[in-house]
């Protein structure tokens, strides 16, 4: 019984360091890609039905979408995507 002990102590310890150690580990996360990324992606999977941030001119071509199918402007970039209405 005391060598389960001592392995249980010895478990909790590394859980710990492994806790504390991991709280200086920072995350980023792209909310919105930039267009040149979103470009490759079209171009690697055209069949997508993800037309989230699709380049556009009308709302037809984000028909295809389930998601974002308004195509908005964005006169600060001069580009036009698709999202959600």
């Amino acid at each position: 019984m005391a060598s389960f002990q001592k392995q249980l102590v010895v478990f909790m310890l590394l859980l710990l360091v492994a806790t504390i150690g991991s709280q200086n580990m920072k995350v980023m996360a792209i909310r919105e890609m930039p267009m040149d990324m979103v470009i490759i992606k079209q171009t690697i999977f055209p069949d997508s039905i993800i037309t989230c941030q699709r380049s556009c001119q009308t709302n037809s071509d984000c028909s295809d979408g389930i998601i974002c199918r308004t195509c908005h402007w964005f006169p600060d970039e001069k580009v036009s995507i698709c999202l959600a209405a």
